[in-house]
C-alpha cells in the first residue's frame, strides 16, 4: 500500500493539473492514497477540475493561505496514511508503469529509502521529449555524483516516509528543498535506486530554465553549498569546485544556460 503527494498552487494550469492526475488513476498499479495539498485558495477553474474526479483514493489537505512548496510538502508527508509515499507534480505525467515497478524494487529489496527513476522532458506536447535525465542507480557512483548535483529525480521518486522524516523531513530551502533533503538522508545512511526506466514526463522549455538563474537563484545555490560544508556532506575541496563550477551559470543568458543544460547535463 502507498500514497501520493501532490501540492498545487492557484497559478497551476488546469489541463496539465487533469493530465497529471489522470496519469495517477491510470497506473497498471494504482495508488491507494492521492493527497492533494492545496496551497492557498485556487482559482475556480482548478476547482473545477479537481470536482470532476469521484476517486475514493483522492483527499485534500487544504491551507487558506498560501504557505509554499516545501511547507505543503512537510506537512502533507506527515498527513499521508502510508509508509511508501510517491510524489508527483500538477504538471508532470506518470508512465502507466511507473508505481508498478518502483513498488517491486522497494519489495525486491526492503533496505532501499528512495526509488528514483529517469525522466524525459518537453515543451509542449510530450511526443516533444527530447532530454533525458539518467542518473546513477545507486551505491558509490550515486554518492559521488551528489557531490555535484540532486542524485535523484524528485518528481519522480517514491520514499520511505519514515526514512524521510527520521532524515528532518522537507526543509525551508527555496527550489532547493529536495536536494537539501537527500544530502541529510545520504548523511543520515539512507539507501537510493535509481531505475534506468523512463518513468515521468516534466514539461521543461524556457521557464524551467529561466528559474534556474538570476541573482536570487545564484544565492541560494552558494548557500546550499555553503550547507553543504557545514553539515559535511561536502568537504572543503568539493564546496569551492561546486561554487566555481555551478554559480557563473546562474548568471549566464537564459539560451547559453538551456544549451549547457541540454548538450552536457541531460542525454
Amino acid at each position: 500500500m502507498f500514497s501520493v503527494l501532490m501540492s498545487i498552487y492557484k497559478n497551476d494550469k488546469p489541463l496539465w493539473l487533469k493530465e497529471s492526475i489522470d496519469s495517477l488513476l491510470n497506473q497498471t498499479l494504482k495508488a491507494d492514497e492521492i493527497l492533494i495539498v492545496k496551497d492557498g485558495p485556487l482559482t475556480k477553474e482548478l476547482e473545477n477540475v479537481l470536482n470532476t474526479y469521484h476517486d475514493s483514493s483522492i483527499r485534500y489537505l487544504a491551507f487558506p493561505e498560501n504557505r509554499g512548496q516545501e511547507i505543503c510538502l512537510k506537512e502533507g508527508l506527515i498527513d499521508c496514511k502510508y509508509d511508501l509515499v510517491a510524489r508527483m507534480d500538477s504538471d508532470d505525467i506518470s508512465h502507466p508503469d511507473r508505481f508498478k515497478l518502483q513498488f517491486e524494487a522497494f519489495k525486491n529489496d526492503p533496505t532501499v529509502d528512495v526509488v528514483g527513476a529517469s525522466i524525459i522532458e518537453f515543451d509542449e506536447t510530450i511526443a516533444d521529449a527530447k532530454t533525458i535525465r539518467k542518473l546513477p542507480d545507486g551505491g558509490d557512483e550515486l554518492r559521488r555524483y551528489a557531490k555535484r548535483r540532486s542524485p535523484t529525480n524528485h518528481a519522480a521518486v517514491m520514499y520511505k516516509k519514515k526514512s524521510v522524516i527520521d532524515s528532518g523531513n522537507y526543509q525551508d530551502f527555496l527550489w532547493n528543498e529536495d536536494y537539501h533533503l537527500w544530502a541529510r538522508m545520504l548523511l543520515y545512511g539512507c539507501i537510493f535506486k535509481n531505475l534506468p526506466d523512463i518513468l515521468l514526463y516534466v514539461r521543461g522549455g524556457k521557464s524551467m530554465y529561466q528559474r534556474r538563474g538570476g541573482w536570487t537563484y545564484f544565492k541560494q545555490d552558494l548557500k546550499l553549498q555553503i550547507r553543504f560544508y557545514q553539515l559535511g556532506f561536502l568537504g572543503l575541496t568539493d564546496t569551492i569546485i561546486n561554487l566555481l563550477l555551478r554559480l557563473p551559470i546562474r548568471l549566464f543568458p537564459n539560451k547559453l544556460r538551456r544549451w549547457i543544460y541540454e548538450t552536457f547535463l541531460r542525454r
